[in-house]
C-alpha cells in the first residue's frame, strides 16, 4: 500500500527539480575594456592639437541580468573641450543582455598644449561607473639636420647649411634671451674669428616651427624647418671646435647645442667636466671615512682613433688625499686603450681632505692628441678641494601659516592646496641635503599627505577643516639633521559647511536635501549630491548665496566630500536635511559627518554602514533669520536600493 504522504514528497521532488527557485536574485554588472584589457583608466597618445584619436572602449555585462546605461555625465574638473562621448550619449538609454557587450568610440581632440584629464561617470541600475581619460602632453621637441656640421680639408672661408626641425607633435617657437636677443649664436668658448653665423639665416625671435610628421594642411603655413648656415675661415692647421645654440619653447632642450668641427684634427681627446683644465671638489667635511669621488670622462672626439695610454697623478700629488678607482671596480680602466671616434672611457678621483686647509694635486692623461705633442703626449689636470668641520644643516620652511578653504580640490580653483617651500634650507658647511615632508597631525580623518614628501617643494591638499601640522627634515651626507614645521589651517569661508569622511576606501555619498521636501525629494533635484552639485545647484535663482554646493565626489577613496553653502536662506521653522548613502562600498565603512555653522563645529556624529544602499538619515538643520542654526540629530540607518 503506498501512502498519500510518499507521493506527495515525489511530487515535491519533481517539482523542485524542474523548476528554478524564484527567490533567486539577479545581479547587474558592468566592465570597461580597451583592446581586450579590463580597465578603470582610458589612455590617448600624444595628439598634435588640431588632430584627433580615438580609442574604442568595450562596456561588457557581465552580471546575471540584463545592464542598463541610463546616464553618462563629466565630472567634476573634466576638461570638457578636448574629449567626446557623443557616441555613447546617442546611445542612451542603452540595454547590453547578459553576457554580451557593446563598443563604442570616445574621442581626444587637444585645442592647446598641456596634460589632459577628465572622468565621465555611467549610471544605471547597476548603480554608477567612473571611467578616467588621460591624454598625453602635446609638446615642442627641437632637433637639428645634422647635429654635427663638419668642414673638412678647408683652406679658405667655407659654407655649411644646417636645419632646425621640429620633432615634438606641438609648434615650436624659436626665443629670444635676455643675454642674446636671436634664437640662434654660437655658443660659449667657440671662436669667433674663425666660426660665424651667416647673419640673413638668423631667424627672428618668435620664428614658429610645425610638428616636422604633421600634415602639410595642419600647419596653416607655418613651415616645417629653417634653414641656417655656418661660416668657417681657418687660421691654423690645428682644427677648430665650436658650437651653434638654438633657444626655443622645446620641452626638454629649451637650449639646442649644434655642434660645429672645423678641420678637426684625427685625433682630440676632450676631457669633462673641466674648468680651466681643472677638477675642483669644493669644500668637503674632513673626517670622511670613503672620501668623495668625483667621475671624469675621456672622449675621442677626433675623425679617426685615438689612444690613451695611461692616467695617473703626479709623484707630488699626496696619495692619502687623492687617489684613483674605476667605476665599476677598484681598478682603472684597462691600459693603454684605444677609443674610437665618439667612444669614451671613465674613471674615478677621489678626495677626502684630513685638514681645516686647501689641497692641491695634479692628474696626469698620457695619449696620442697632437695638440699634446708640445707637453711630452700627456695633459695635466689640477686638483684642487678644501677640508671643512661638520657642520649642522638648517631647516627653512620659508611660509610657515596658512590659512585656505578645506577640501575644495578642483584644479581649476585648488584653493585647498598649499605649496610649501623648503628649498632655502643649507648646510653652512655645503653639503648637500635630502629633504623628508611629513604629516604630523591632522583632524581626525583626514587622508592627505605631502605630494612629493621627498622634494625640497611640494603639495599638500588641506582635506578637513582644522589644524593641520607638516614637518620638514633635512639631512646632510653625514646624516645630520634639523627640522621645521608648517601649520594650515582649514577655515571654512562660507556660513554653512558640511563634511564627510568614512573610514574604509570605497563610494560613499553626502546627500543634503532643501527645506519643504518630504522624503520623496532624495535623488531628485531638491537634494544636493554627487549627481547634480558638484558645481553647485539652483535652488533659489541664479547666483543666490543661499544656493548649495558639493566641492567633490570621491569615489575610490575615503573622502572627504563636503557641501557648502555661502549665506544660508533663513526660515524659522524650514529645516535642510543632511544624509549618508553607502553608495557601493562592501568593506563596512564607518561614515562620520561634521556640521559648521558660522566657522564653528556645531555638530559631528558616525555611524557603521555595514550593506551597500544603507542611507543614514544624519540630522536637520534649521537656519533661522537671525542667521543661526539649530541643529537636531536624527540618526536612523535603512537600505534603500535607489540608484542614486
Amino acid at each position: 500500500m503506498i501512502r498519500v504522504s510518499t507521493i506527495l514528497l515525489s511530487i515535491f521532488i519533481l517539482l523542485s527539480i524542474g523548476c528554478e527557485d524564484p527567490k533567486t536574485e539577479e545581479k547587474t554588472g558592468i566592465q570597461f575594456e580597451v583592446d581586450g584589457q579590463t580597465t578603470e583608466m582610458l589612455y590617448f597618445s600624444s595628439t598634435i592639437i588640431g588632430e584627433s584619436k580615438d580609442r574604442v572602449l568595450t562596456i561588457k555585462n557581465t552580471g546575471t541580468a540584463k545592464l542598463k546605461v541610463e546616464s553618462i555625465v563629466f565630472g567634476d574638473g573634466s576638461d570638457l573641450e578636448e574629449f567626446d562621448f557623443s557616441s555613447i550619449e546617442s546611445q542612451l538609454p542603452l540595454s547590453i543582455p547578459v553576457g554580451g557587450s557593446d563598443e563604442f568610440a570616445l574621442t581626444f581632440a587637444p585645442n592647446k598644449v598641456g596634460s589632459h584629464f577628465a572622468k565621465i561617470i555611467m549610471t544605471g541600475n547597476f548603480g554608477k561607473k567612473e571611467l578616467k581619460l588621460v591624454g598625453f602632453d602635446n609638446y615642442p621637441e627641437v632637433s637639428s639636420s645634422p647635429q654635427i656640421v663638419v668642414f673638412e680639408s678647408a683652406t679658405g672661408t667655407q659654407y655649411r647649411d644646417f636645419k632646425i626641425e621640429n620633432i615634438g607633435n606641438a609648434v615650436l617657437t624659436l626665443m629670444e634671451t635676455e643675454r642674446n636677443p636671436n634664437p640662434v649664436f654660437l655658443g660659449s668658448g667657440t671662436d669667433t674669428n674663425v666660426f660665424k653665423i651667416v647673419e640673413s639665416t638668423i631667424p627672428a625671435p618668435n620664428t614658429q616651427i610645425c610638428p616636422k610628421e604633421a600634415k602639410d594642411e595642419t600647419c596653416g603655413g607655418i613651415p616645417k624647418f629653417i634653414t641656417v648656415t655656418v661660416e668657417y675661415t681657418p687660421v691654423n692647421t690645428n682644427g677648430d671646435q665650436g658650437s651653434a645654440v638654438i633657444t626655443s619653447d622645446s620641452n626638454s632642450n629649451p637650449n639646442y647645442f649644434v655642434q660645429i668641427n672645423g678641420n678637426m684634427r684625427a685625433c682630440s681627446l676632450v676631457i669633462a667636466p673641466l674648468s680651466n683644465d681643472t677638477l675642483d671638489f669644493g669644500t668637503r667635511f674632513i673626517g670622511s671615512e670613503n672620501g668623495f669621488p668625483k667621475a671624469v670622462s675621456i672622449t675621442n672626439k677626433g675623425s679617426e682613433n685615438c689612444l690613451v695610454q695611461d692616467i695617473k697623478l703626479s709623484e707630488s700629488t699626496d696619495g692619502a688625499v687623492y687617489w684613483l678607482k674605476g667605476v665599476d671596480s677598484d681598478e682603472l680602466p684597462t691600459l693603454p686603450a684605444t677609443l674610437e671616434r665618439f667612444q669614451s672611457l671613465s674613471f674615478l678621483v677621489y678626495f677626502k681632505p684630513t685638514a681645516v686647509q686647501a689641497y692641491g694635486g695634479t692628474l696626469i692623461i698620457e695619449g696620442d692628441d697632437p695638440m699634446w705633442v708640445s707637453n711630452q703626449s700627456k695633459k695635466e689636470i689640477s686638483l684642487v678641494g678644501t677640508g671643512v668641520e661638520y657642520t649642522t644643516p638648517i631647516a627653512v620652511c620659508g611660509q610657515t601659516y596658512y590659512e585656505v578653504e578645506p577640501a575644495i580640490d578642483n584644479p581649476n580653483n585648488p584653493v585647498s592646496v598649499i605649496q610649501v617651500d623648503g628649498s632655502e634650507s643649507y648646510d653652512p658647511g655645503g653639503s648637500r641635503l635630502t629633504y623628508k615632508w611629513e604629516k604630523i597631525s591632522a583632524p581626525q580623518g583626514s587622508a592627505a599627505q605631502p605630494i612629493s614628501p621627498s622634494s625640497a617643494i611640494t603639495k599638500y591638499f588641506v582635506d578637513l577643516a582644522g589644524e593641520h601640522t607638516l614637518k620638514l627634515t633635512v639631512t646632510n651626507e653625514y646624516g645630520l639633521q634639523d627640522s621645521c614645521e608648517v601649520t594650515a589651517m582649514g577655515i571654512t569661508g562660507n556660513a554653512l559647511h558640511v563634511e564627510l569622511f568614512w573610514s574604509v576606501a570605497g563610494d560613499v555619498d553626502l546627500h543634503f536635501k532643501k527645506p519643504g521636501v518630504g522624503e520623496d525629494g532624495w535623488g531628485t533635484t531638491s537634494d544636493c549630491y554627487w549627481s547634480n552639485c558638484v558645481g553647485g545647484l539652483n535652488w533659489f535663482g541664479n547666483g543666490s548665496a543661499a544656493n548649495p554646493q558639493l566641492d567633490r565626489d570621491d569615489i575610490p577613496g575615503t573622502g572627504p566630500e563636503n557641501m557648502n553653502i555661502s549665506q544660508p536662506f533663513g526660515q524659522n521653522g524650514q529645516t535642510y536635511t543632511v544624509g549618508v548613502k553607502n553608495f557601493s562600498n562592501s568593506r563596512t565603512p564607518t561614515a562620520t559627518v561634521r556640521i559648521y555653522c558660522n566657522g564653528g563645529l556645531q555638530f559631528e556624529d558616525s555611524r557603521s554602514l555595514p550593506r551597500t544602499k544603507d542611507f543614514w538619515h544624519v540630522a536637520s538643520i534649521e537656519w533661522t533669520t537671525q542667521n543661526k542654526c539649530n541643529i537636531t540629530p536624527i540618526g536612523t540607518v535603512a537600505n534603500n536600493s535607489g540608484s542614486w
